[in-house]
């Protein structure tokens, strides 16, 4: 057995074996290698002056590299013969294999290869062709040794200004992972150039990526930025809509002095033609306020997609939701009960079952009894038609009505006159359940 000290010993070995595990493991793909050529023979080919030649080798030495074998010789031989070509396909592989090189000795420190992989890479920020700017900006995202980064800061910044969109985009989330990774000291310029950025961005996916930079690096200038475009926030794409959405549940949570200013920007939103947007509204009223004008807004949102998505699994997840407010509003979703009830219109059998156990009981009130009573009577006459008969889960959708008839006549007896001799029909019925 292992004493004290070295189970110690032991647990760190582990730990940080796993932690250089997940360190490479950025990029996973299967290859049957076979026998592994050497180093000499993929050398020779990326030696080779044909950018076909030197794409198929290279491919094959990541391939090999991702399943585990090294050929440390070659780093050298890819600055020297790979990297100034401009072959497309060269140019791909080229950033999978920078991701998956090791970068460092086994001492830990950067190997000295690497100075010159920062110049190649810096070469690539400043390409004319915008895919390469962009794919280069996306590796970035990915490096985790800030010496590699640091000589790259520069160039990486003065992306955020280029011409092409998808170079904005990807320079932006490059910036925010180096500030996310090495903290805000080591690119202090940043939240600034990211919110002029914002200020001035046509796309909307630029857009959204530099404000979701700014919520996280620097939240005061994220309110203040949603402050100044408050009325305009809900002609913008659902996209940033979502991410406005979670600046709001952030702020108001941690500093409740702008909360009304924000909440009244998820209003506006709630009756957003986005499904994801108006489900996120009335999740974020439910969950920051407790005022009935709120959470009426979040119910009506929630039963709008309840009768307008066809899906069944989103009308359980949003009956599971409204489940939720009826525990602690329930006066507030008393008013909203035959908004509901229109959900049985929907053949599940589940959303059925749970649109029932929603609206009875504690929603029908003398209020809406009378209604409630009338619409179950309907829905039982539908399942007697002709049209009925042969749909799946009809006979226990009859039952359930017979049922929930009974427990609201029961409840109110002034009720009973109504339903009957409806009732009376099945007593004769053959099914057993339905006649009991």
């Amino acid at each position: 057995s292992l004493d004290g000290p070295r189970l110690l010993r032991a647990g760190a070995l582990v730990a940080a074996m796993g932690s250089e595990t997940e360190k490479h493991c950025t990029v996973l793909i299967y290859y049957d290698k076979g026998v592994p050529p050497t180093s000499d023979d993929l050398g020779k080919r990326l030696e080779n002056k044909k950018d076909s030649v030197k794409a198929e080798a290279l491919e094959e030495l990541v391939l090999l590299m991702i399943n585990g074998e090294a050929y440390p010789k070659l780093l050298m031989s890819i600055i020297k013969f790979v990297v100034a070509s401009s072959d497309h396909r060269v140019k791909k592989l080229l950033m999978i294999y920078w991701e998956v090189v090791d970068k460092c000795k086994e001492n830990g420190d950067l190997k000295e290869e690497m100075i010159l992989v920062c110049n190649a890479l810096r070469n690539d920020l400043m390409h004319s062709n915008e895919y390469v700017r962009g794919s280069t900006l996306r590796l970035l995202c990915k490096m985790k040794y800030y010496r590699i980064l640091e000589p790259l800061k520069e160039a990486v910044l003065r992306n955020l200004s280029h011409r092409h969109s998808y170079v904005r985009r990807n320079a932006v989330m490059c910036v925010y992972s180096i500030v996310k990774s090495f903290g805000l000291d080591v690119m202090p310029e940043a939240p600034e150039d990211i919110e002029q950025l914002l200020l001035v961005e046509g796309d909307l996916s630029t857009k959204r990526n530099a404000f979701l930079m700014l919520l996280n690096c620097d939240q005061d200038r994220a309110i203040k930025y949603v402050l100044s475009m408050q009325d305009q926030v809900s002609t913008m794409g659902d996209i940033f809509q979502l991410s406005v959405l979670e600046l709001v549940r952030k702020v108001c949570r941690s500093s409740p002095a702008n909360k009304g200013r924000l909440l009244r920007i998820v209003f506006d939103l709630a009756a957003s033609s986005s499904t994801a947007v108006s489900y996120d509204c009335a999740s974020t009223l439910v969950s920051l306020s407790t005022s009935p004008i709120a959470i009426h807004q979040a119910t009506s949102a929630y039963v709008t997609l309840l009768t307008e998505q066809s899906d069944n699994n989103v009308k359980l997840i949003v009956l599971d939701r409204l489940q939720e407010v009826q525990k602690h509003h329930r006066q507030v979703m008393e008013g909203m009960v035959m908004d509901i009830f229109r959900a049985l219109s929907c053949p599940s059998l589940d959303v059925r079952k749970k649109v029932m156990d929603i609206c009875l009981g504690s929603l029908v009130s003398p209020r809406n009894i009378k209604d409630v009573v009338a619409l179950l009577k309907k829905e039982v006459i539908k399942t007697l038609g002709y049209e009925a008969q042969g749909v799946e889960g009809n006979l226990e959708y009859r039952r359930l009505l017979i049922r929930a008839l009974h427990a609201c006549t029961g409840q109110y007896s002034e009720q009973a006159q109504g339903v009957m001799f409806l009732l009376m029909d099945f007593l004769t019925e053959s099914d057993q359940t339905t006649a009991a």
